[in-house]
């Protein structure tokens, strides 16, 4: 019956060490993976700023006034985007950390050679002031009761490139709404579009 004794404090002993040491290395990784996580977020968003600079895209033909706080980035596809300094900041951490968390982005203005072989197709209006620079509005009727339409607003420019198209991008590619709200959605790109020069 001693002997008994002996052997049952023992097991009793290393069965609450295995238990130890295996709930300690169950949960040892998790805290690991969690410390090397990477949040690439874009709570640095920034408005446009008030001061412009100017930009030369000569593959596209044109120049541009952009806010100050706004930097261009080529794309592989050939386009090029324009975005604030925050936004770029977050695009710039996904780039070094492949695996990040919440790296989405509000929106971008992209520009890129136009797939339209015709100037004037879907053109509204002209941009004021301008010759060479139309304002694309195409418009989709969604719900003909409430007047609701979806609506794909965009510049496209007459150069020596051939037909140029600059728009605003996000999540919500399409701007869905109203007919008289048109002149506030254009006024969003031409807050970061402020002068298109054809070179």
């Amino acid at each position: 019956m001693h002997n008994n004794q002996n052997y049952i404090k023992p097991t009793i002993f290393s069965t609450i060490f295995l238990s130890c040491l295996i709930t300690h290395l169950i949960s040892f990784p998790v805290k690991a993976e969690t410390s090397n996580l990477v949040s690439c977020g874009i709570d640095e968003q920034e408005s446009p700023s008030e001061l412009s600079r100017r930009i030369e895209l000569k593959q596209f033909g044109i120049a541009l006034k952009i806010p100050a706080n706004f930097r261009a980035i080529a794309r592989t596809d050939g386009s090029v985007s324009l975005v604030d300094n925050g936004t770029f900041k977050a695009i710039e951490c996904v780039a070094k950390n492949p695996n990040a968390i919440g790296h989405g982005y509000d929106y971008e203005i992209e520009i890129y050679k136009s797939s339209e072989n015709f100037l004037y197709s879907n053109v509204h209006n002209k941009l004021p002031g301008k010759d060479n620079v139309f304002i694309v509005w195409k418009t989709t009727s969604l719900n003909y009761t409430d007047d609701n339409y979806e609506h794909e607003i965009k510049l496209r420019i007459k150069t020596s490139k051939g037909l140029i198209e600059i728009e605003r991008t996000s999540a919500d590619v399409k701007f869905i709404g109203k007919l008289s709200e048109f002149d506030d959605f254009l006024q969003l790109l031409l807050d970061v579009v402020r002068d298109v020069e054809v070179l």
